[in-house]
C-alpha cells in the first residue's frame, strides 16, 4: 500500500551544474626558497558540481533546494570546505521563493560577504589575492546551520543572514549575523556587507565589512573596493585590503582583466599564534585568524589574465601575478600555503604564472 501527497498541475525542475576547471600553475617561491609547478585543481575557478531543484506551488510561490560539492580535478578527491568534511561544502539549502516578498533558505549557504564577487577586478581560485591572511577578510565565505532571506526591490538587491549558534544557554555564541544591499543602475552597481561572529566560548568576536562598486564604460569595466577585518577578545588584529582594477573586452570572445592589491594587517595581540582558530558554534564554520601569529604588515600584489571564449561554456585562459610581502605578512602568506611556520620570513617576492582550461556545466 502507498501514498502520494502531490498539488495538481505543480511543475517542478531539477538541475545538474558545476564547473569543471584544471590548469598548469607555477610559483616561483611556494615557502620562501623553493619553487612549485603542479596541475591545479581549480584554476580561475573551483571544481565544483551541484544539483538545484525548484517546484512551482502556485500563487508565484516556489520551493528551491541546491546542494554543491567542490572537488578535485587533479586527483577526484573531495576537499572539505571548511574545518570538517562535508558532502555539500559549498551549498546546502532548501526553502521558498516568491516573486512578491523574496527568497528564505535554510542550511549551509554564502554569507553577505561574496557581493565583494561583484566588484573584485580579478578572480584566481586558490591563488587569489583575497587569500591573503586566508579566508578572514570574507569570514570563510559560508554559514552553517543559517537562515538566509534576499529580496529585490527594483534596482536595490538586500541579503540578511542569521547562523544559528547553538550554544546552551546563549543566543550569541557560535552565531553569525549580517547583510549585504546592492545598487545597480544602468552601467554601475554599488554595493557593500557587514557581518560578525562570536566565537563558542563568546570570548573572541570576528568583524568584517566591504564596500565597492563597478562602472562600465563601452568595452571597459571599472572597479574598486576596499575590505576590512577585525578579531577582538581573546585576540585582537586587525586587517585591511584596498583594491582596484579593469576588465576590458577585446572581442565578444576576448576578455583582458587586471587588479592591484594593497594589504595590511596588524599586530595581533592575546594567544595568537601561526594558525590560529576560534572555536566555532553551529553557525560557525567561518576560518578566521588562521594565519594571525606573524605580526605586523603589508603586501603589494598586482594580478592580470587573459580569457578566450571557445563558446558560452568554454574558455581558456592565462594569468600571471606577483606578490611583495613584507612583514607578518610574509610569515602568515608561507604557514596558508605550506602548515609550515618560520619566524624568520620577513620578506618575500612571489611571482605566478597559469594556462588552463575551464568548463561550465
Amino acid at each position: 500500500m502507498s501514498a502520494t501527497i502531490g498539488i495538481a498541475h505543480a511543475e517542478s525542475s531539477v538541475t545538474l551544474y558545476g564547473i569543471f576547471d584544471s590548469g598548469i600553475r607555477y610559483v616561483s617561491s611556494i615557502d620562501g626558497q623553493h619553487s612549485k609547478t603542479y596541475l591545479a585543481s581549480g584554476g580561475m575557478n573551483p571544481d565544483e558540481f551541484g544539483i538545484r531543484g525548484t517546484e512551482d506551488l502556485g500563487g508565484g510561490l516556489r520551493a528551491v533546494f541546491d546542494l554543491e560539492n567542490q572537488f578535485s580535478g587533479a586527483d577526484g578527491s573531495a576537499p572539505p570546505v571548511s574545518t570538517s568534511p562535508q558532502l555539500f561544502g559549498r551549498q546546502a539549502y532548501v526553502g521558498l521563493e516568491s516573486d512578491k516578498y523574496g527568497a528564505l533558505t535554510f542550511g549551509h549557504q554564502y554569507n553577505a560577504m561574496n557581493i565583494l564577487f561583484d566588484y573584485a577586478p580579478i578572480w584566481v581560485d586558490g591563488a587569489s589575492p583575497f587569500y591573503v591572511a586566508g579566508d578572514n577578510l570574507a569570514l570563510g565565505y559560508r554559514i552553517s546551520s543559517s537562515a538566509v532571506y534576499k529580496k529585490s526591490f527594483g534596482p536595490v538587491a538586500i541579503q540578511l543572514d542569521y547562523g544559528f549558534g547553538g550554544q546552551p544557554g546563549s543566543l550569541a555564541k557560535g552565531a553569525t549575523a549580517g547583510g549585504s544591499v546592492a545598487y545597480n543602475f544602468e552601467s554601475a552597481e554599488i554595493a557593500g556587507a557587514y557581518d560578525q561572529y562570536k566565537s563558542a566560548d563568546g570570548a573572541s568576536l570576528a568583524q568584517v565589512w566591504t564596500a565597492g562598486g563597478r562602472y562600465a564604460i563601452g568595452k571597459t569595466t571599472l572597479f574598486a573596493g576596499y575590505m576590512h577585518n577585525s578579531n577582538s577578545g581573546q585576540n585582537n588584529q586587525r586587517r585591511d585590503l584596498y583594491f582596484g582594477g579593469a576588465q576590458y573586452s577585446v572581442t565578444p570572445a576576448f576578455l583582458l582583466s587586471g587588479g592591484y592589491f594593497y594589504y595590511q594587517q596588524s599586530s595581533c595581540s592575546g594567544t595568537c599564534t601561526a594558525g590560529q582558530t576560534v572555536a566555532s558554534g553551529n553557525g560557525g564554520g567561518q576560518i578566521f585568524g588562521i594565519s594571525g601569529g606573524g605580526g605586523a604588515g603589508h603586501a603589494n600584489i598586482l594580478a592580470l589574465s587573459a580569457n578566450y571564449f571557445l563558446s558560452k561554456r568554454t574558455a581558456l585562459y592565462a594569468e600571471v601575478d606577483t606578490y611583495r610581502l613584507r612583514g607578518g605578512a610574509a610569515r602568515d602568506q608561507v604557514y596558508y600555503w605550506t602548515g609550515t611556520d618560520n619566524p624568520n620570513m620577513t620578506s618575500l617576492n612571489q611571482y605566478t604564472a597559469l594556462i588552463g582550461l575551464t568548463h561550465h556545466f
